[in-house]
């Protein structure tokens, strides 16, 4: 509320402690980055659990439905279909998981109707399938943020990979086999006569 000289000289003075704070806490967390060292996340991916050092294990529930999921998909080389067995199945989606066992969202997630809890996406389905680190591969720095000033997060070109970090819950040919099918293209498998 001061109005006088040195208001322009405090906030010059402000902007470099900040910067100087974000600067450092750049710096362990990147040095976290580069030895592997486990951050606990809000939750853990889906079909992981942490230990008491922030650390993956398997969860004996949520692991299963992953494994369905790589076993359906390539049973049936769809996304779509393998997002209708789940439904037919009344498996719970990601969301009601992490609501109820981290609390993430719980309010809302658990106020939807049933059928809402148990529609899965195609893309939700996809991004299971594409994630690597269901072979027990660590990937950290995947993101980073523009500024201090900006909270906007962008796609790391040189993440820090950490192969059989955690124990797996998809083997690694099983792994590649699904990714191989879901980097087919419509194209490739859909003529135009059957797609008129």
């Amino acid at each position: 509320e001061e109005n006088n000289d040195f208001i322009p000289f405090k906030n010059i003075i402000n902007e470099w402690y900040a910067k100087d704070i974000s600067k450092k806490i750049r710096f362990t967390l990147d040095n976290k980055a580069k030895t592997g060292e486990p951050i606990r996340r809000i939750y853990p991916i889906f079909g992981y659990a942490y230990n008491e050092n922030n650390e993956r294990i398997i969860d004996p529930e949520t692991s299963k439905i992953v494994q369905l999921i790589f076993t359906k998909y390539i049973e049936t080389g769809s996304t779509i279909k393998v997002a209708q067995h789940l439904k037919s199945l009344n498996i719970k989606t990601p969301s009601y998981y992490n609501a109820i066992k981290y609390n993430y969202n719980k309010t809302k997630t658990l106020s939807q109707p049933e059928d809402r809890l148990i529609d899965w996406h195609p893309d939700t389905v996809r991004s299971i399938i594409s994630n690597i680190e269901y072979t027990g591969t660590y990937i950290t720095a995947k993101s980073k943020s523009i500024s201090f000033k900006n909270k906007k997060r962008t796609q790391s070109d040189n993440p820090y990979i950490f192969e059989n970090k955690y124990p797996p819950i998809i083997d690694k040919e099983i792994y590649n086999v699904a990714n191989k099918l879901l980097t087919r293209t419509r194209s490739s498998h859909i003529s135009m006569e059957e797609n008129i």
